[in-house]
């Protein structure tokens, strides 16, 4: 999380600034701010292995760029997550 994102945005204002890759909340999310995508990237482990955290299954993204433009999908490899005995 970042409290100072207008100071950090405006450091960028003259770049080509296309892409934002961010991650550790183990969810999958996607936003468009003016010529800018942000994406934090989910999880491999899901929950720490437990199955989804907040609806994002355990996955990857698959990221595409453009010449000033980038998309993202998200691939959820379909494990199945199983409680180990005694817990």
């Amino acid at each position: 999380m970042i409290i100072n994102n207008h100071e950090v945005l405006k450091l960028f204002e003259s770049h080509n600034l296309i892409l934002v890759l961010q991650g550790h909340l183990h969810v999958h999310e996607m936003m468009r701010w003016r010529n800018t995508t942000f994406i934090t990237g989910g999880a491999v482990c899901g929950k720490w292995w437990r199955g989804n955290w907040y609806g994002t299954e355990e996955g990857f993204c698959d990221i595409t760029l453009g010449d000033n433009y980038a998309t993202c999908s998200y691939v959820d490899y379909h494990w199945t997550a199983k409680r180990p005995v005694n817990r």
